[in-house]
């Protein structure tokens, strides 16, 4: 399971965090 865990978590950190800390940055800087 902990093996399973750090895929996930490398692939957000991958995938998902570099588009959510842009979408962060354009709601921040929009509103």
């Amino acid at each position: 399971m902990k093996a399973l865990n750090r895929e996930v978590i490398d692939y957000f950190k991958e995938h998902v965090n570099p588009g959510f800390l842009e979408y962060r940055k354009s709601v921040t800087a929009g509103g």
